[in-house]
């Protein structure tokens, strides 16, 4: 018997789209917003940049992370009936 994963389709769409914008919205509003706390100096011997650069995308990367949680979460009541009937 082979299981129907047919309803993740669309879902796994959207919690791939939902993530991939969230990283580079949070990416982009971090690095145009916070240069006054989250910026890499530039003083030092290895600094290359001419201008404050953001050192946060890290977060950016972190809320993405945490909307795949929360679409694993709603999803995996489904997709334990799935894989155990």
């Amino acid at each position: 018997m082979i299981a129907d994963f047919s309803f993740l389709e669309a879902g796994l769409v959207v919690c791939c789209l939902t993530t991939l914008a969230t990283c580079f919205l949070t990416s982009y509003l971090l690095s145009k917003y916070s240069l006054g706390w989250g910026a890499d100096k530039d003083e030092g011997v290895q600094k290359f940049h001419t201008k404050k650069t953001s050192r946060l995308g890290g977060i950016g990367i972190l809320a993405g992370l945490l909307v795949v949680c929360f679409f694993v979460c709603s999803y995996s009541s489904k997709i334990l009936d799935v894989l155990c009937n």
